[in-house]
């Protein structure tokens, strides 16, 4: 699927909605890892859109105790993931 103009292979998707009001995409892939695509709530349904109408396994999840600032798959919605 394409998203941001780039491909991405996942097998699964969530949309991440956090305490603080920042919004995510996460993207697993068996090969990959994980990804997060952070940008605004109209951006990231329409990557959650674009995962769902590919037939992936979708979800909501609000106050994702597993997300950190830190963590190194973490990408903002202007960077680029190397997949």
């Amino acid at each position: 699927m394409d998203i941001r103009g780039r491909p991405y292979t996942a097998n699964r998707a969530m949309f991440v909605i956090r305490p603080d009001g920042s919004f995510s995409l996460a993207l697993w892939s068996k090969n990959s890892g994980q990804a997060w695509l952070n940008g605004d709530a109209v951006q990231v349904a329409e990557w959650y859109q674009t995962c769902y109408d590919a037939g992936l396994p979708v979800n909501v999840q609000v106050n994702d105790g597993l997300w950190s600032p830190a963590a190194p798959a973490l990408v903002s919605a202007g960077s680029q993931l190397a997949w």
